[in-house]
C-alpha cells in the first residue's frame, strides 16, 4: 500500500495549476508538462534539466520530443533553453486555446461548492441556522466570512434527557469493540469450502455452477480477434485518407487547367507538379496570367489532337506526367499543324484502314 510522505510535495500556485487544467493541453503535451514541474518545483528550482531521450520515461520518442517542445515554446507555455526547459508562469501568454467557452467561471462555481462543503463538514447545526438581524448580519454586527464557519464545542447534555437517533448501549458493554466467541480462535484462515445453507431437497440445476472456468486467450477489438482488428486500422487508416483527399483545396488556376485536361486521374499529384511549373515559371520572370494562359492552352490542343485520333482513355498521359519534369507540355503550347499533301495514315478512320487493307489482299492474289 502506498503511503506518501506529508512532507515531500511540489509547490505550485493555485492559479497556475488551474490554467493548466482550463487549457486545451494535448495528452503528449500535458505529461511533459507535468515532468517538468515535478523536476523544477519539486526540487526547488524554477528550471527541469533534461535531455530529449529523458522524455521516454513519459512514453513520448527521441524522434517526436523536438516536435512537442518546439510547438509549446512557439506558444509561450514552455522556455528552452539547451537541457533546461521551464515553464512559463505568466499563463496570460500562453497563445493555446482554453478547454471549452465559460470554463473559469464554471471552475469557480465548483470551486466555492467545495469550499462550502468542506467547511460546512462536522459543524454544529445550530451554528449552520445562526440566527440574523433583519439586515442579514448575525447579532452584534459582525459579518459572516463565506466560507468560515466556527465548529461546535462538545455538547453539554443532561444524562436524563433522551437523545432521539442514538442506539442505547449496555452498561457494561465496551464501545468500539467487537465481541467474539469464547471458542473462537482469532487470527485463523477462515475455510474456503462453501457452508451448505440449502435444504435438503435442493437441487442444483445450473451445471456451470461450480466448474472451474475454461481459459481463453484474451482478444482485441471486441473479441474479434487478430485479422478483425487489423481489418478495423486498415479502414481507419482508409477514411483517414478519404478525409484527407476531401479536404484538399485547389485553387482557380489549377481548375482551369483541369477541366480541359483529356485524363482527369491523380488529380493531387497534378495539383503538386502545376504548382511547381507555376514556381519554376514565375522564377524565370513569366507572369502568373502567362503561365497559366500557356498551361491551359496545351492541355486543351493535346486534348484535341486526342479527340482527333481517337485516342484511347488509358493511352492518354496522366496530367502529372504531361506537366513533369520532361515537360511534355511544351510541345503542344501551339496547335499541330498538318503538312499540305501527306496523307496520316495513323488518323485515318478504322474502317478506311480496313477497306485498303482488304484491297491490298485482293490485288496480292490476283497477282
Amino acid at each position: 500500500m502506498a503511503n506518501p510522505q506529508p512532507g515531500e510535495f511540489t509547490r505550485i500556485s493555485n492559479k497556475l495549476f488551474e490554467a493548466i487544467i482550463l487549457t486545451n493541453f494535448k495528452k503528449r503535451q500535458l505529461n511533459i508538462i507535468l515532468l517538468v514541474i515535478r523536476l523544477s518545483y519539486g526540487c526547488g528550482r524554477d528550471y527541469a534539466v533534461l535531455r530529449q531521450a529523458d522524455f521516454k520515461i513519459i512514453g513520448i520518442d527521441k524522434s517526436d520530443i523536438n516536435k512537442e517542445l518546439q510547438l509549446l515554446a512557439e506558444c509561450g507555455v514552455l522556455t528552452v533553453t539547451g537541457n533546461r526547459v521551464a515553464l512559463n508562469k505568466d499563463y496570460d501568454c500562453w497563445r493555446i486555446a482554453r478547454a471549452r467557452p465559460g470554463g473559469a467561471d464554471s471552475f469557480k462555481q465548483l470551486l466555492r461548492r467545495n469550499l462550502e462543503e468542506k467547511a460546512g463538514a462536522g459543524l454544529c447545526p445550530a451554528r449552520r441556522l445562526m440566527p440574523t438581524t433583519p439586515g442579514g448580519s448575525p447579532p452584534g454586527g459582525a459579518e459572516p466570512h463565506p466560507y468560515k464557519y466556527a465548529r461546535c464545542a462538545s455538547l453539554k447534555r443532561n444524562p436524563e434527557e433522551k437523545t432521539v437517533g442514538e442506539t442505547p448501549t449496555a452498561a457494561d458493554e465496551i464501545v468500539g469493540e467487537t465481541p467474539t466467541t469464547a471458542n473462537a480462535a482469532v487470527g485463523e484462515t477462515p475455510t474456503r469450502e462453501l457452508v451448505n445453507h440449502q435444504p435438503a431437497n435442493w437441487q442444483n440445476t445450473n451445471s456451470g455452477v461450480g466448474e472451474p472456468p475454461t481459459p481463453q486467450t484474451p482478444q482485441g477489438n471486441g473479441g474479434k480477434g487478430l485479422e478483425g482488428a487489423e481489418r478495423y486500422v486498415k479502414e481507419t487508416l482508409k477514411k483517414r485518407k478519404d478525409k484527407e483527399k476531401d479536404l484538399c483545396v485547389f485553387d482557380l488556376h489549377f481548375e482551369k487547367f483541369w477541366t480541359v485536361y483529356p485524363r482527369q486521374v491523380e488529380k493531387k499529384r497534378a495539383y503538386r507538379c502545376f504548382k511547381l511549373c507555376i514556381r519554376e515559371g514565375l522564377a524565370e520572370g513569366l507572369t502568373m496570367e502567362s503561365l497559366v494562359k500557356d498551361l491551359v492552352n496545351a492541355a486543351a490542343n493535346y486534348a484535341g489532337e486526342c479527340r482527333r485520333q481517337g485516342t484511347q482513355p488509358r493511352y492518354i498521359k496522366h496530367a502529372a506526367t504531361f506537366l513533369g519534369p520532361d515537360k511534355p507540355y511544351l510541345d503542344w503550347l501551339k496547335p499541330p499543324v498538318e503538312e499540305s499533301g501527306v496523307e496520316h495514315r495513323l488518323t485515318d478512320p478504322p474502317d478506311r484502314q480496313a477497306d485498303e487493307k482488304r484491297k491490298l489482299l485482293e490485288s496480292l492474289y490476283l497477282s
